[in-house]
């Protein structure tokens, strides 16, 4: 059984029937997703994957309340807001704002 199957299993014991799974772990190994979302669908249950992060992005955003873009800055500031406050490196909130600096220049 695959650690998305066993999280699929869960979300159905407490009665959750969509679910969508990150895949974006630099170990992560390859998966039949055509088999999974069968198995997801025999069980009753809705399971979108999703194995990058531009597209989880891309459809929080379509789907979220405000305009995307107005929802894209919340986010970055959201974003940098919390990585401090679960206080990850100097460092790594220096990427951060790299990151978000080169994607505004793009």
């Amino acid at each position: 059984m695959t650690d998305i199957q066993i999280f699929g299993r869960k979300c159905l014991d407490f009665a959750v029937r969509e679910a969508a799974y990150v895949m974006v772990a630099e170990a992560q190994q390859p998966i039949d997703a055509k088999a999974l979302l069968a198995w997801a669908h025999g069980l009753g249950l809705g399971l979108t994957l999703y194995p990058h992060w531009p597209t989880l992005v891309s459809q929080c955003l379509f789907w979220g309340l405000i305009p995307s873009p107005d929802g894209a800055i919340e986010a970055v500031s959201r974003v940098r807001e919390r990585i401090i406050a679960i206080e990850v490196s100097p460092a790594s909130v220096e990427r951060w704002e790299r990151l978000v600096a080169a994607s505004a220049d793009a």
